[in-house]
């Protein structure tokens, strides 16, 4: 035997075994490659989380200015006449029960008041909210009345109710803010992450049609579970379907066009690409490296969907989302991580959202 042999030698029982964190989530991409992925991800956490905190903050900084005095907000509204709901009989099997809302406020302060809201709360005989009604109107000048009537809702049960009535910013006060917050994170997002965006395109270009056609399988996949864990939601847990996120978004919808066009940019084309970029090539990448992709597609939809309704605090109706997410995460997998594909699906789901609110608008 020669004195050399064990360096030829190697002990196969100790090597190493491949696992998913050693594993490289992009075979194609050099390690160079790889770690400016990793690099350019965590900016991109970084300036979301960042530019988030910074409209929280300016929000509550700009509230404080415009009412530094709480008393004063409370003292700013006169109840003309009490809120009230009148329940009578809807002739409906489905929907038996037909409410009417009635209310008049006045802003008696010395200036407009931006937006005037009473908020119906509906509760279960355990004092639990089922669902909620929100009735506001904007730009209620000094002296001015606010008044509504013969507003009605159709409803499966009787609830009980709590009402709750104040004042805040105007709905186009809203759209400025969320579309300048989701445009800056945008324009930052194309400009830190162009190269891996350029690299999608072009691959998704190469096999267009496939490319397409996981777009709308996931369309339609999107759909079916919305419909699902609505009626999930409603037939199996009692809880009425529609969020407060999916509230807020209507509400800012209006007969100003400069208003119904930044919310066009706002929905269809900011909020895609970043929710994308984030949950999905930030995320979901994060966890596939190190644990799968089912884990990856269960964590990631996860977070899509409390994120929705985390500001509201009505995790039942993060379930849809929840499932919507898991779908986008599916459909992201099986396109070879390509983002351009989810994104064409988001950019679609919310353009038949914008299109319904839109023509809701247009028929009033």
């Amino acid at each position: 035997m020669s004195d050399y042999d064990d360096l030829f030698k190697s002990d196969v029982s100790n090597s190493t075994k491949p696992t998913p964190s050693s594993l490289p989530p992009e075979p194609d991409l050099s390690i160079d490659e790889l770690t400016r992925e990793y690099k350019v991800n965590l900016r991109l956490v970084l300036i979301y989380i960042g530019i988030m905190l910074l409209a929280s903050i300016f929000q509550f900084v700009y509230f404080r200015a415009q009412y530094p005095k709480s008393d004063e907000i409370n003292q700013a509204i006169e109840v003309v006449e009490s809120p009230e709901v009148v329940i009578s009989a809807s002739g409906d099997l489905d929907y038996p029960y037909q409410m009417t809302f009635t209310g008049s406020f006045k802003n008696i302060w010395d200036r407009a008041l931006p937006k005037i809201w009473v908020e119906y709360d509906f509760v279960d005989e355990q004092g639990k909210k089922i669902y909620s009604v929100t009735i506001d109107s904007d730009q209620i000048e000094s002296g001015a009345e606010f008044t509504f009537s013969e507003i009605e809702l159709s409803a499966t049960n009787y609830p009980d109710w709590k009402i709750s009535y104040g004042l805040d910013e105007s709905s186009f006060y809203y759209v400025i803010l969320y579309f300048s917050q989701l445009a800056i994170t945008a324009l930052l997002f194309l400009l830190i992450d162009q190269w891996s965006l350029k690299r999608d395109w072009h691959l998704f270009r190469k096999k267009w049609q496939s490319g397409i056609g996981q777009i709308f399988t996931g369309l339609i996949l999107l759909y079916v579970v919305s419909i699902l864990s609505q009626a999930f939601l409603i037939y199996v847990l009692g809880v009425e379907s529609g969020s407060e996120n999916e509230q807020a978004i209507a509400s800012m919808f209006s007969n100003n066009p400069l208003a119904l066009f930044m919310l066009f940019l706002l929905l269809c084309v900011f909020t895609p690409l970043v929710e994308e970029l984030v949950y999905r090539k930030v995320i979901y990448r994060f966890m596939d490296r190190r644990f799968g992709s089912t884990v990856a597609i269960i964590s990631s939809g996860l977070i899509f969907g409390l994120m929705h309704v985390i500001n509201y605090g009505d995790f039942l109706q993060a379930i849809p989302y929840v499932l919507m997410g898991m779908v986008f995460g599916w459909v992201y997998h099986r396109s070879k991580k390509n983002i351009m594909v989810t994104t064409g699906m988001h950019f679609l789901n919310n353009l038949i959202t914008f299109l319904i609110y839109f023509i809701a608008v247009l028929s009033q």
